[in-house]
């Protein structure tokens, strides 16, 4: 698995470019203040992100919520 299919920014730095959502679209977005944008959202997005324990506990939790 590459990185873009792992939810990661590519970056070459000669040449800034993202793709957002390799799953969907494909769009492919160029040019440093674009990338930027994703930049920011992707190190948002990582540092919120509960751990993967955090996750299943989580994930655990509403079911047994939801299902109980």
């Amino acid at each position: 698995m590459t990185p873009a299919q792992r939810g990661q920014l590519v970056e070459i730095p000669a040449d800034p470019a993202a793709l957002p959502d390799p799953s969907s679209s494909g769009i492919f977005v160029e040019g440093a203040a674009d990338v930027a944008v994703f930049e920011e959202a992707f190190e948002q997005i990582v540092a919120t992100a509960q751990s993967p324990d955090e996750s299943r506990e989580t994930i655990k939790k509403i079911m047994e919520e939801k299902y109980s």
